[in-house]
């Protein structure tokens, strides 16, 4: 894990797309008496395991609470 201290929101903004260029995940942001500090690290937070779904299966997915949340929706308003 790498931490870096910052002055200014500005240069907090110019560190994290470096890092992020660089393939570094910010993991951190603390803003205490020493100062303000961001913390960053190489690896992935969440592990990649089987299959990732498609598109459209993500599409299908969110459509399918979309209709969930009209009909919950509706049914609030005696429809």
């Amino acid at each position: 894990m790498q931490i870096i201290k910052y002055q200014t929101e500005e240069e907090a903004q110019i560190i994290i797309a470096e890092k992020i260029l660089q393939g570094f995940i910010l993991t951190d942001v603390s803003n205490i008496g020493e100062g303000n500090f961001l913390g960053f690290t190489e690896e992935a937070l969440i592990p990649i395991v089987g299959n990732q779904p498609t598109n459209e299966e993500i599409a299908e997915t969110q459509m399918t609470i979309l209709s969930g949340v009209a009909d919950v929706y509706m049914a609030t308003l005696g429809l």
